[in-house]
């Protein structure tokens, strides 16, 4: 009789052990998809992030180009308007 309790006390307790066993392998499974979603997550805000710089850097050289060939024009509008009032005076400009 002390057998056969014994018996059927090791199977419930290799049963709980087999569920806690399943229980655990799923909670790690989570785990595992968790950090794998964070992970994801993670590199797609750095990914985001270096986009946007990089989408921040070539407006800002864009503007800066377009201030260059500004100025540029400005001077040059500058130097054909001396040049022209130079010559209305009939100053010699070689």
């Amino acid at each position: 009789m002390a057998a056969a309790a014994a018996f059927f006390s090791a199977r419930r307790t290799l049963r709980a052990g087999v569920v806690a066993s399943a229980a655990g392998t799923t909670i790690l499974a989570g785990l595992r998809t968790g950090f794998a979603a964070l992970a994801a997550t993670a590199a797609l805000g750095i990914a985001a992030l270096v986009f946007g710089l990089a989408l921040g850097s070539a407006a800002l050289a864009f503007a800066g180009a377009a201030l260059g060939f500004g100025l540029a024009g400005l001077l040059r509008l500058v130097s054909v308007s001396v040049r022209s009032f130079l010559c209305q005076r009939r100053v010699n400009i070689p």
